[in-house]
């Protein structure tokens, strides 16, 4: 889960840091409250973006939104602010 808040752009290196890991059994949900659309967001089939309808103005409810959202169980969950990155070998087991 990545929670962004105003600023999308701060997300891209993020999410393109987990797209490029080795690691495949993942799914990326990025929270972008109070945030507008980009064009540059990448189209990935590990990525769900999710604009909340109404601000939520808190990290934990943009948390809460991630996990109503999932697209299937998950066994774990990492959390990350929008300015963090990973390794490529992060998520390895």
């Amino acid at each position: 889960i990545i929670t962004a808040y105003k600023d999308l752009d701060t997300a891209l290196p993020l999410v393109d840091s987990l797209i490029k890991q080795r690691y495949q059994q993942y799914h990326i949900y990025l929270v972008a409250d109070r945030c507008f659309s980009n064009p540059d967001l990448p189209k990935h089939e590990r990525l769900t973006i999710l604009f909340p309808e109404k601000p939520l103005d808190s990290k934990i409810k943009s948390i809460y939104l991630a996990k109503r959202s999932w697209i299937r169980s998950h066994e774990a969950v990492l959390i990350l602010d929008a300015d963090n990155l990973l390794q490529q070998l992060a998520l390895e087991k």
